[in-house]
């Protein structure tokens, strides 16, 4: 589940939401799209979109979103849609790619996801890019992010701090529904604040107060985690 968190942080909010290419300046470059040759000519730039392809719905599993009226829940952070069996290849449930399949460029071999968790087909899940130039960093990134959220979430869990509407005090004095209406607040206020995020080559909160304030608290002290959507 911890790395099912990290994956789908790194796919709503990769950290560097387009990626700059070059064709060779030498010849030009023919890539498979949907079935179909498109040929890019030499010395052409090009943006990989990070943020739609991550939110494609041909290689993304959804489900009808719970906080909009949308469809697809492709754009709300849900760790759940990691945590499905393997499918046939090319399905929502499968990779695009032979469980063996290894790169011979140098960089990492083997599986990038535990067996255990959804493998999106390749070229959909760019949060560290891919092939020859992607980051040599991505593997110990990986493991040293899991060890560290799986220590702190043995003892605490993680809420949107409301410091801002009520006091410690007040809120432990309300019922359900007015925790609940409280943190819908919170709530509402965080995702404004992500939706002003510009972009240059990375995203970055740069207006307004540019944060979204949360609170660690103890196991078993939560007061809004088990009441809101």
């Amino acid at each position: 589940m911890v790395s099912a968190v990290l994956n789908e942080q790194l796919r709503i909010m990769p950290p560097v939401v387009v990626i700059p290419k070059q064709v060779s300046k030498t010849q030009d470059q023919v890539i498979v799209i949907d079935g179909k040759n498109v040929t890019f000519p030499a010395g052409a730039h090009l943006s990989l979109n990070v943020v739609g392809t991550h939110r494609n719905p041909k290689y993304w599993p959804s489900q009808p979103s719970n906080v909009t009226d949308e469809a697809h829940d492709l754009n709300d952070f849900r760790p759940e849609r990691w945590l499905i069996k393997p499918g046939p290849i090319g399905t929502h449930g499968g990779a695009m790619y032979s469980e063996k399949e290894e790169e011979d460029f140098g960089g990492y071999t083997g599986q990038d996801t535990s067996a255990q968790l959804f493998r999106p087909t390749r070229g959909s899940y760019l949060p560290f890019s891919d092939g020859p130039r992607s980051c040599v960093g991505r593997r110990l990134a990986q493991i040293k992010v899991v060890a560290v959220l799986s220590v702190i979430f043995q003892s605490y869990s993680l809420e949107l701090a409301v410091d801002e509407w009520a006091t410690d005090d007040e809120v432990a004095k309300m019922g359900n529904m007015q925790r609940k209406k409280l943190y819908k607040v919170a709530q509402e206020k965080a995702r404004k604040t992500i939706r002003s995020a510009t972009t240059q080559i990375t995203l970055g909160l740069h207006e307004g107060a540019g944060f979204i304030p949360v609170r660690l608290v103890p196991k078993g002290e939560e007061r809004f985690l088990s009441i809101v959507e």
